[in-house]
């Protein structure tokens, strides 16, 4: 196929991405074009085989977004969400929840902003102090006795 420049004048090599057209007096001859590098040229002026002025629309893309979605995992909460004025979670009864430990309490520590140093009934109770203040705070926003 044909590719006629805009610049019935150009000599040389042209590079798009991986592919190298080698243009003489503004023509180059090339086996295969990609359908992407075939659209560029086209939007830029260059004529393609024997239509020198084709149009970037008439060029056939596949379409990015007609491949399959797989959502893995769950919707990642908006924290403005929580209004103040719902109070805070209710606190989990300890009898059925194990506590803490390894990553998931350093974890916890890292998303509130509090050391991870110490022993784990350290850390425990620094998360648990923690907690306190911000629920204290909380009631205090709200003007709620305790």
């Amino acid at each position: 196929m044909k590719i006629h420049a805009p610049n019935r004048e150009l000599t040389g090599e042209q590079t798009y991405g991986t592919t190298v057209i080698k243009f003489e007096e503004g023509v180059a001859e090339v086996d295969e074009l990609s359908p992407s590098i075939r659209q560029y040229l086209v939007g830029a002026g260059y004529g393609i085989d024997a239509d020198p002025t084709a149009s970037a629309d008439d060029v056939d893309l596949p379409d990015p977004h007609a491949t399959a979605v797989f959502h893995v995992g769950t919707p990642l909460a908006d924290a403005s969400a929580v209004r103040v004025e719902d109070g805070p979670p209710p606190a989990p009864d300890a009898a059925d929840e194990a506590p803490l430990k390894g990553k998931d309490l350093d974890g916890a520590l890292d998303a509130v902003g509090l050391p991870k140093t110490g022993t784990a009934d350290e850390k425990r109770a620094r998360l648990a102090e923690h907690a306190d203040a911000v629920i204290k705070a909380a009631k205090q926003a709200e003007n709620k006795p305790e």
